[in-house]
Order: structure tokens, then sequence, then C-alpha cells
């Protein structure tokens, strides 16, 4: 049993380390298996079915304010238990309260959400009586984003995503992006953040684990087992600016061959790829964590044997191949091309000049 009170000195020495993770599995097992099992479930009925069955257990004769303290706990348990499934976004640590010392779920935005994509980075933890999964994460914002959505309304953004409709591998890639534009990239460890262009620091955030994609992909599609993912679309036809079920499968295949077209189409773009901080020597252990995957889209000329098999092209449609991140795409795409090469060094590195450079070459030899 897993008793969710805060363990005193002597409890620490009395409970066994191992006890206590086995009975925090099983908690987290069965949250993963009521949002499976009911896309309309809320936190509250997850959180009841966890105590019904002795996996959550109250402290014997604790008074009725105590009793409050610790449901608010559970559901702080179930909210990171919900982001650490899904991926989706990253808990803010610790219990945060309001004004009024209720209890507030909350996204970490120093992780790598930008603050202009959410309504909320946090909401009283009442709502989660009534409202289900999907319901709950629209709290907080455009989560999981339809297809071809602009979620901006300058007419700056609103033209460069309806103006850009096609994306090239040549004029488009981490390496033009670093080496040109002058962008770094920031590697995250929530979905929603993936290819979100932070314009104050000039960072891309990119998910590092694009493993946790394709294994999700692989046990839908050939298995036809849901993940807690596909718990979190909406079934309703008014929400017509969040995903559907039908839709998650492709947004996650979007964030493979997303990879494959930043860096593994262009022998500098992978080059660049071992360059990047995050994987430096002198990083701490936590960004030194390598995804297989994601090495093998970042670094070889092929990517045979993954699922779903991301093709290389030299040019993508950006409203079909990828019409849930066209959007972001859009915007680095337009920043990209409104920057101009300042230096001799960044002239001979932005390869979408070269043939202009070429026919300015041979004029200037023929001129004399």
């Amino acid at each position: 049993m897993f008793d969710i009170s805060p363990p005193t000195n002597s409890d620490k020495k009395r409970v066994h380390r191992d006890e206590f993770w086995q009975s925090f599995l099983s908690a987290f097992l069965k949250i993963e298996e009521c949002m499976i099992s009911n896309i309309t479930i809320t936190i509250d009925q997850m959180i009841t079915q966890l105590y019904d069955e002795g996996i959550l257990v109250l402290p014997a004769n604790d008074t009725v304010t105590n009793c409050e303290h610790h449901y608010e706990c559970a559901r702080y348990l179930v909210f990171c238990a919900l982001a650490w499934q899904t991926m989706l976004y990253t808990p803010a640590l610790g219990i945060p309260k309001n004004m009024h010392g209720s209890l507030m779920l909350a996204i970490d935005e120093d992780n790598g959400c930008c603050e202009y994509r959410h309504m909320s980075i946090q909401q009283a933890s009442h709502v989660c009586s009534s409202k289900s999964i999907s319901e709950f994460l629209m709290g907080f914002g455009v989560l999981l984003p339809s297809k071809n959505m602009c979620l901006n309304d300058g007419l700056n953004v609103q033209r460069q995503f309806h103006e850009k409709t096609d994306i090239s591998t040549g004029k488009f890639n981490v390496y033009l992006l670093s080496a040109v534009a002058g962008l770094r990239i920031k590697w995250v460890d929530a979905l929603v953040c993936h290819l979100e262009f932070i314009s104050k620091t000039r960072e891309i955030s990119l998910f590092r684990f694009p493993s946790f994609c394709e294994s999700l992909l692989t046990h839908y599609v050939h298995d036809g087992d849901r993940a807690p993912i596909h718990a979190c679309p909406t079934t309703s036809n008014l929400r017509c600016q969040w995903a559907t079920e039908s839709e998650i499968n492709q947004l996650l295949g979007e964030v493979l061959l997303s990879c494959r077209l930043l860096f593994g189409q262009t022998r500098k773009s992978r080059n660049a790829f071992h360059s990047i901080n995050s994987y430096s020597k002198k990083t701490s252990s936590r960004d030194k964590i390598r995804d297989p995957l994601l090495l093998a889209l970042c670094t070889t000329n092929t990517c045979l044997g993954i699922y779903p098999g991301p093709s290389d092209k030299e040019a993508y449609s950006l409203l079909r191949d990828f019409s849930f991140i066209r959007y972001r795409l859009a915007i680095l795409q337009g920043h990209l091309s409104n920057t101009t090469s300042r230096t001799w060094v960044q002239l001979w590195r932005d390869n979408r000049l070269s043939k202009l450079v070429d026919v300015l070459g041979s004029d200037s030899i023929w001129g004399v």
C-alpha cells in the first residue's frame, strides 16, 4: 500500500525503499489502466479507484483537514503520472498553492514550455473532480493542436503560415538555422514544446525522446494497444482546435520526420548534431541522456528499420507531411528566410546562396 502522507524521519528509517517504489509503481500502472479503459474518466475518479483497491491509503485516526490534504497530494500524484505517461508537458516540482491556500496544478515553464502557447500554467485542483482528461488539459491551452491550425493571430505570422506551403531540405535544416540564423537547440522532455521557437533566447526546443513516439506507434498499429496519450484527445466535434484520437499517431510520426528533416538529410546538419551543447562533455549527466533512435534519425544517411519509416525527400508539403507542426515550421522557415548573411563567414556557410555566388563569380571572371 502506498501512503502518500509526508514521511517523518522515523518513517524513512522504517519503510524499505524497495517496498515504497513497488507501491509507487502499482499506483502508476493503475492510473495508466484507468486512462486507457475510460477516456471520460476524471482525475478524482482515478483517485477513488486507487483508494478502493488499497493502492493509496490514509493514516489511521486522521483528521478531516489532513484527509483533504492527502487527497490534494493524490491529485498531484495523478497529475505528475499523467505527464510522465504522455510526455505532453513537464509538471512543476513541488505543490504550489494560491493565495487562499488551495492546491494548484502547474506546468513548469522553465523546461521548455513557451508561455505564449498556454492560457494558464496553473489550474486549481478542484477542476479534477468534474472534467475529463482532455477537458482538464485544455485548461492549459492548446497542447494538442489539430491539423493545419495557426495559433497566432498576428498578420505577419498568418501570412507566413499561409504562404509557406512547402519546405526544402536544402534550404531548411539545422546547419542553416544555427550557422546563418544563429539559433540554438534546446532539448526538452515535453512533446508540446517540440519545435517551439523562443525568440528572446533564440532557441528551438526539440523533444529528446523520439523512441517514445516510435514505441507508441508500433504498439498501436501492430498490436492495437492504446497508450495514455490516446486518452487525451477530444471526442467532441465542437473542439475543432484540439486533436482527435485518430490524429494522435500522425502527430507522433511528424515528430520523427521533423528530426530527420532538421538533421538527417544533409551532411553538414548531421555533423552539426554532434556539436550541439546538450551532447558535449561539459554538460550535466541529465543532458547526456541519449536516445538511440535520436542518434539514428539525426546522424545516419538512411533510416531503415524505423516505424513509421521517415521518407527522405528533397521537399515536403507542410499541409500533408507536417499538418500538425506546420505552424511551428512556418515560423522557423520565415525567420530563416528573413535572415541575411552579415559576414563573409555567414555568406560562405549559407548554401542557399551557392548558385548566386557561382553566377557572380563567373561574371567577375569574364568581366576581368
